[in-house]
């Protein structure tokens, strides 16, 4: 009886998560939806949270807290077509009467994220004096750049500036822990490792990519990216099934792009952070940083969800990651066929250019971003496995 009734639950658990798989493309046919999709991915993310916790009494402990610091984050930032307006957390902390509390809360924001960052490391069970060393570095020349253009204040002089020095510094230091992950990981191939070649690759990218979109991100988002790692750890410990885990950081990296102030119009891209660090304009660094902030959560996403799986002690050989890069092509495809389809039948319709035309330029850069990281991640894993061979 109570087997069948755990059976009951599991298939259940399956209709629930397809459907929402395929109401997500369905929902594209209203306006409205496209307008406000952020409260979709806000509420079907919170709702499978729960779902998939509450389905064990040991999960409930991990469940209210990653509820309230999603609520959290939720009031960081207003987002959408008919809401956007409204004042939020965001919008308080630019006060210049607030600038002591955004302070506050973007050093809490930036330590949290250096732990974050350092907990990413494969060799994070040991410390590891010189990278602890650098990732406080990085986030003091974070600090110091978002002091010298005004944003955030410190308890002595600071001369204001453009903050070029500051973001040269960071850049230096970053590629010195570039190099540095080199070496040692150069030098580890020397003794035996319980962790794979794969998994330590992964983990510097992890890294890296928690370092720099710190420094794109503004002062009240930078809580954002650490919190996405705890969640990730949370969902990692606690979904056994590989299909579901997949599904819900995907949901996750779209909730996050919503919650740093995304939004389907393309007012909403932050442009100014393809200026940082830069003397003059450059086409080349200005679309990139664009692009990783932009996109900053969805490829955080894919990254924390690629170590997970290689993580995990079933995984064998790449057919896991084979599945896992079909199963994450279709979650970005699906949508985009449905709306590439929708809006030809409706190419006359009065909003094709102010809602559809910018929902389907955003749909069309994250599937070829996912397209080429798959790519990126599919041809690297092939030449290690062929050197490993040899």
């Amino acid at each position: 009886m109570k087997s069948n009734l755990l059976t009951g639950i599991f298939y259940r658990a399956d209709r629930f998560f397809c459907s929402l798989i395929i109401l997500h493309p369905l929902s594209y046919l209203s306006t409205s939806f496209v307008e406000e999709e952020h409260f979709y991915w806000y509420f079907t993310f919170a709702t499978l949270l729960a779902y998939t916790m509450f389905k064990d009494k040991n999960n409930r402990k991990s469940l209210l807290p990653l509820l309230f610091l999603q609520r959290l984050l939720r009031n960081l930032n207003q987002t959408g077509d008919k809401w956007a307006n409204l004042p939020d957390l965001g919008d308080w902390f630019s006060l210049p009467e607030n600038k002591l509390y955004i302070t506050y809360f973007y050093f809490i924001g930036l330590v949290f994220g250096m732990f974050a960052n350092w907990k990413c490391s494969w060799q994070n069970d040991t410390i590891i004096t010189s990278e602890v060393i650098l990732i406080i570095a990085q986030g003091v020349t974070t600090y110091l750049y978002n002091t010298a253009i005004g944003r955030v204040s410190v308890f002595y002089d600071y001369d204001k500036s453009s903050g070029l020095w500051e973001v040269q510094c960071f850049w230096i230091l970053t590629a010195i822990r570039t190099f540095m992950a080199v070496i040692q990981f150069r030098r580890v191939k020397t003794y035996t490792t319980n962790v794979p070649t794969s998994i330590r690759i992964l983990s510097i990218m992890i890294q890296l990519h928690l370092s720099v979109i710190g420094l794109l991100m503004k002062p009240h988002n930078v809580i954002i990216g650490p919190s996405m790692v705890l969640f990730s750890y949370v969902l990692g410990s606690k979904v056994k099934e590989q299909w579901q885990l997949e599904v819900l950081h995907y949901w996750m990296g779209m909730c996050f792009f919503f919650l740093m102030g995304n939004s389907n119009n393309i007012a909403s891209i932050d442009v100014t952070v393809g200026f940082i660090g830069l003397e003059q304009f450059n086409i080349l660094w200005a679309g990139l940083f664009i692009i990783l902030h932009t996109y900053a959560f969805p490829i955080l996403a894919y990254l924390l969800l690629t170590k997970e799986l290689l993580n995990r002690k079933n995984m064998k050989g790449s057919s896991s990651l084979d599945g896992y890069a079909t199963t994450h092509l279709l979650l970005n495809g699906l949508p985009l066929l449905v709306f590439m389809i929708l809006i030809i039948v409706q190419r006359e319709h009065l909003f094709i250019w102010t809602v559809f035309s910018p929902k389907l330029l955003y749909l069309m850069c994250q599937t070829v971003l996912i397209v080429v990281l798959t790519l990126i991640r599919g041809l690297f894993f092939s030449a290690m496995t062929e050197s490993s061979n040899s």
